[in-house]
């Protein structure tokens, strides 16, 4: 059965984490797994609207809606010429 760890301690691990400590040092510091802590910020990104739940950043520029990859896809390089 996994270990369940407090609001607080978790939040206590962000903030450490937001303050520049690795996740490695953070893991082998407090006991806990670096997975555990790497699904805690994830989740933390998410719930901010930072990313999306599939790990895509919001608003970012790499982002293409599947119309736009549509169009470019139509596009042959000769095209841009």
């Amino acid at each position: 059965m996994p270990r369940q760890y407090s609001h607080q301690f978790r939040e206590r691990v962000l903030s450490l984490l937001d303050k520049g400590r690795r996740v490695d040092d953070l893991a082998q510091d407090l006991g806990v797994s670096a997975a555990t802590i790497y699904k805690w910020r994830h989740q933390a990104r998410v719930e901010a609207g930072v990313i999306e739940p599939n790990g895509e950043r919001l608003g970012s520029v790499y982002r293409r809606s599947p119309a736009a990859a549509t169009d470019k896809e139509k596009t042959s390089p000769d095209e841009d010429k």
